[in-house]
Parts: structure tokens; sequence; C-alpha cells
């Protein structure tokens, strides 16, 4: 693939309590090929943490053939649909643990109406990350001693889509429903990816969404999907 022309994208993250202004440098691509993501947070979550987490999920989103576009919400409203006509997901930041099973680090919510949905839950991730950076790796490996919060929001957040586009779980790569130290370790050095045959799935899906079709693609589901994290 030739390399991709850089663009600047400028994010705007506004919550109650919350201000700032994050710039990221993505590849420009044609809009056919971009995806939207729209980011609902809340003000504890820091916008270091939110920057992090968004660049971690757009590179991993990226080695599965998907480009991204986010956007700030600002309540529901916000995020009801796209703001440019391209398929769209809501990501929601959610400063709770899922009360049914706290285990649990993300839904992916695809219903009969649109936005298609990816819910974090930010205190399961943050705990992730605290048994982490605490268990013996973690003590003697700097990627796992210097892991933030938003590393693992962006883990999560791609899984999630991942699941919105059609994937199931599997026993390696970013659907892999447990990841290990060494998976994060991976992915902080950019080698966790999407596996080849779900990239193909992934650009398949892609391809086939329409905002205006309630109609999922091939291999998408209507339930929400659990995942749970070490």
């Amino acid at each position: 693939m030739a390399p991709a022309r850089i663009a600047r994208a400028r994010i705007v993250i506004l919550t109650a309590g919350l201000v700032g202004t994050l710039t990221l440098r993505v590849p420009a691509v044609e809009p056919d090929q971009v995806l939207e993501l729209g980011m609902l947070t809340y003000a504890a979550f820091e916008t270091a943490e939110v920057k992090i987490a968004i660049q971690t999920a757009q590179r991993l989103l990226a080695s599965g053939g998907i480009e991204t576009e986010w956007r700030q919400c600002v309540g529901n409203d916000g995020c009801a649909e796209s703001s440019s006509g391209r398929p769209f997901v809501r990501v929601q930041l959610l400063p709770i643990m899922k009360a049914a099973d706290p285990s649990t680090s993300g839904d992916a919510i695809r219903a009969s109406t649109v936005p298609m949905v990816a819910l974090v839950y930010v205190p399961r991730n943050a705990e992730i990350v605290q048994t982490l950076r605490r268990s013996r790796e973690g003590r003697s490996n700097p990627a796992l001693a210097t892991l933030a919060t938003g590393h693992v929001v962006g883990l999560t957040i791609a899984h999630e889509v991942g699941h919105l586009l059609g994937l199931s779980h599997r026993s390696v790569g970013v659907m892999k429903p447990r990841l290990s130290a060494d998976d994060v370790v991976m992915a902080r050095t950019a080698a966790l990816v999407f596996l080849p045959d779900e990239r193909d799935r992934l650009r398949q899906a892609f391809q086939t969404l329409t905002l205006d079709s309630a109609t999922p693609a091939e291999g998408l589901t209507r339930k929400s999907r659990r995942d749970v994290q070490p």
C-alpha cells in the first residue's frame, strides 16, 4: 500500500468541567474509506487519556484496513448520527462498572436503530491497568510500567468496533476476549493487529454499511456483545 498523505485533524473534547483541544495526525484517505466515531466522555477522564485512547484505537483499526475520523460529542444529541454522511459509531466512555458484570470492560450494541454504539466501562479498564502494572511483568517491562488507562480504553474501543462490524472472539489478536500482558506489550509496540481474514471481513462489512438502513451487514449481530478483559 502506498504511503498515505498526512492530514491534521483537530478534535475538541468539551464536557462539563472539562475543556481540551486535541490535535492528531491522521492519514488522509478517500471519504468512503473512513469510519466516523463520535466520542462521548466525561469530565473526570483526563484529556490526555482521551488522546491516548483515540490514538490507540485509531492505530489498531488501521491495522484492519479501517481509517477513522473522530469528533467530540456533547450529550446524546451530539452523537445521534454522522456529521458527514459516513458510517458512524458512537463511543461512550462510562464512569462506572457494569452492574450486571463488573469484569466486563466493554459492550458492542447493534440494535435496529442507528447509531451503532461501543460502550467502555472506564473504571474496569483502569483496574486492568493497575493489575498489569503491579504484576511481575509490569515491574520489569517499561511498556507495562508506563501503561495508561487510555491505552486499554483504546484497545477496548477497537475490539468493540470489531464486534460491531461482524467479528467474533479469536484466540489471538485484537479480538481476544482476555488480553495477556504480552498482548498489551504488543499493542504498545504496534505489533497487535487484526488478523488477515479479519481485515478482509472488516473491509467487506464496512463497504455494506449505510446510515439510512437498519439492516445489518453480513455477519453483524443485533444483540449486545459482552467482553471481559484480564
